[in-house]
């Protein structure tokens, strides 16, 4: 049990091989719950372009192509990943609703007010440096465009899993609502609006 639980830690933030296909496939159904409650504080439109950054399984890149008929792109920066969701949302990228895309958080992609709206569920946890990285989410977003953050622990719980030193990974936090909040206030965010269920936290905020 132990073992199993080491090798899902080690591929947590960047999946590789057998064990990092395993851990994207427990985690499309462990987080749907999860990412179904988070989605709920976006309105979504017909013309919406959406982000989802650390697509990982590309479980939330398939929610958001039911929720808008525009264009939904997921990026990851594990080739794992990539290929993992390229397959889970093979109709929706062949007809051209979807893209994924090899990259990382701190080197989007795309151009300047590309997208309505930017997802990250369960992934700010990896990011090398969250200040900097939420600057260039913000590069990306539209004006009055939204962020959306979610994860299913949160430093001011009182109950933060013991993730010990989470081997494989080249760093790593649980952030709280205060943090997070301040954080999105340094990167230029306004409208900064948290919601809270038990442990899970989600933040939605404006350029």
């Amino acid at each position: 049990m132990r073992y199993l639980k080491r090798k899902r830690m080690e591929n947590a933030g960047k999946p590789r091989g057998f064990w990092g296909r395993k851990t994207m496939r427990d985690m499309n159904k462990s987080h749907s719950d999860l990412t179904d409650w988070g989605l709920s504080f976006l309105n979504f439109g017909e013309d919406d372009v959406i982000l989802d950054i650390g697509c990982g399984g590309g479980r939330t890149v398939q929610k958001l192509a039911t929720r808008t008929k525009g264009k939904v792109y997921g990026i990851d920066h594990a080739p794992t990943a990539v290929t993992k969701s390229l397959w889970v949302n093979k109709k929706a990228v062949d007809k051209g609703q979807v893209g994924i895309v090899e990259a990382t958080v701190s080197a989007l992609p795309f151009g300047v007010d590309t997208f309505t709206k930017v997802t990250a569920i369960e992934t700010v946890y990896f990011w090398p440096d969250l200040v900097n990285d939420l600057k260039e989410v913000r590069r990306v977003l539209k004006k009055d465009g939204q962020l959306l953050i979610t994860t299913e622990d949160r430093a001011d719980s009182g109950k933060t899993k013991d993730y010990g030193a989470m081997p494989g990974q080249n760093g790593f936090f649980v952030p709280s609502a205060t943090s997070l909040a301040k954080a999105l206030k340094a990167a230029g965010f306004h409208r900064i609006e948290a919601n809270i269920r038990g442990e899970w936290l989600s933040l939605t905020a404006k350029k």
